[in-house]
């Protein structure tokens, strides 16, 4: 069963069809390096791991149990105010991922 591609409306078997497809790749631009580039390494995930026991999975701005992937680790002084506190368990808390969202870079 044919769909209208998502862009230009033809037919197609697929959601974009192969022209609107090819456009899409040439044009993708990325706007957020990767989580690697970023500085989420090994390094990272062992002190997130501490920081999540050490808060016993519970965000520390709504008290909500944390699961899965909603359990994200907050710097509480923004790395790019303090690059040097990336790594820094005492500038880190246990945190949703909406209060995570909320707060951005304040």
């Amino acid at each position: 069963m044919n769909k209208p591609c998502l862009d230009c409306g033809v037919p197609n078997p697929n959601s974009r069809c192969v022209q609107c497809a090819a456009i899409r790749e040439q044009n993708k631009i990325r706007n957020r390096a990767t989580a690697f580039e970023r500085g989420y390494d090994k390094a990272w995930y062992k002190v997130r791991n501490k920081v999540l026991a050490r808060d016993k999975w519970i965000c520390y701005m709504c008290n909500k149990k944390l699961i899965g992937s909603d359990a994200t680790v907050d710097h509480i002084i923004p790395i790019t105010k303090d690059p040097s506190l990336r790594l820094d368990e005492t500038n880190l808390a246990a945190c949703c991922r909406q209060c995570n969202s909320k707060k951005q870079n304040k």
